[in-house]
C-alpha cells in the first residue's frame, strides 16, 4: 500500500519542526530569551524542552511516515505536551497558546479520521510499500527542499523581505529538487507529484509560523504589516501551485499507467 499524501505532509511537518528547532540553538540569545512567553516553565527549562523536542520529532515523523500505528498516539502526546508547556501565566499570551491547540488539531486529527490514514496505520507491514534507496534519497531531497523553502519566507520575519529574491530562491529550489527528483526516481511526474507535497509541507509550516510570529511579535507601523502580507501571498501561491501540481502529476501517472501494456 502506497503511503497517502496527507501523511506524508504531517510527517514531513515533523522533521521540518526538528531541523527549525536544532537552528534556533544558533542563534546568541539561547538560554536567555524565552521561547514560549509567559509560560509557566522557566527559561532554561524551556529551552531543555526544545533541545528534547529534536529527537521527539525525529522519532515521531519516522514513525508516521513508516506507519507504525502507534504513531498517531505518539503524535498526539507530543502535541499535549508542547502545548502544555505553552500554558500561559498572563492572558497577553492567549494567542500563542490558541495557535498551538489549533495547529495540533490540524495535524492529529486527520490521522485519526481520515480514511486513507486510518486504513495506512491499520494494515500489516508486509503489504505496505517497502522503503528503497530510491525512496530515502527522494525523502531526504523533499524535507531539505521544503525546509529550505519554508526558511526563504521565515527569513522575512529577522530581516527586510524581499519578494523577488524570495521568489528567486524558490524557483530555482524548485527546480532543482524536480531535476534531481527525476534523476532519483528515473520518472518525472513521480518526482513532480512527490515536490508537490513539498509545496503544501512548506506552505503549511510557513504559514503556521508567520501566525506565531504575529501572534508574539505585533506587526509595526514602519512596513512590516506589508511585509508579512507580501509573505502571505507568497504562502498562499505555495498552496495553490502544490495543490495544482499534485492533480496535475496524478493525472499524468493515471494516463501513463493505462497506456502501459497489459501482457
Amino acid at each position: 500500500m502506497q503511503r497517502p499524501a496527507l501523511v506524508t505532509v504531517i510527517g514531513y511537518l515533523q522533521f521540518i519542526a526538528a531541523i527549525t528547532s536544532v537552528q534556533m540553538f544558533q542563534e546568541p540569545l539561547v538560554g536567555k530569551v524565552a521561547i514560549f512567553p509567559g509560560s509557566w516553565l522557566s527559561v532554561h527549562a524551556q529551552w531543555n524542552y526544545l533541545a528534547y523536542s529534536v529527537l521527539l520529532n525525529l522519532i515521531t515523523g519516522f514513525s508516521i511516515l513508516r506507519g507504525y500505528r502507534f504513531a498517531p498516539w505518539l503524535l498526539a502526546m507530543a502535541n499535549f505536551a508542547g502545548f502544555s508547556l505553552m500554558i500561559p501565566s498572563f492572558s497577553q499570551t492567549t494567542s500563542l497558546s490558541l495557535l498551538s491547540a489549533a495547529y495540533s488539531v490540524v495535524t492529529v486529527a486527520p490521522l485519526f479520521l481520515a480514511p486513507s490514514a486510518k486504513q495506512y496505520f491499520r494494515v500489516r507491514r508486509t503489504v505496505r510499500a517497502k522503503f528503497s534507496v530510491r525512496d530515502i534519497l527522494s525523502t531526504l531531497l523533499q524535507i531539505l527542499a521544503a525546509f529550505t523553502i519554508h526558511r526563504q519566507l521565515i527569513g522575512g520575519f529577522t530581516h527586510v523581505f524581499e519578494p523577488w529574491a524570495a521568489g528567486v530562491a524558490i524557483v530555482f529550489v524548485s527546480g532543482f529538487a524536480i531535476l534531481i527528483g527525476s534523476l532519483i526516481r528515473w520518472r518525472f511526474w513521480h518526482a513532480c507529484s512527490d515536490f508537490a507535497i513539498t509545496l503544501v509541507t512548506a506552505g503549511i509550516f510557513s504559514g503556521y509560523m508567520l501566525l506565531v510570529s504575529a501572534s508574539v511579535w505585533p506587526a509595526n507601523p514602519d512596513g512590516q504589516l506589508f511585509e508579512r502580507l507580501q509573505i502571505v501571498a507568497i504562502n498562499f501561491l505555495l498552496l495553490v501551485a502544490g495543490i495544482g501540481l499534485a492533480r496535475l502529476s496524478t493525472r499524468r501517472i493515471g494516463v501513463a499507467r493505462a497506456a502501459m501494456p497489459t501482457n
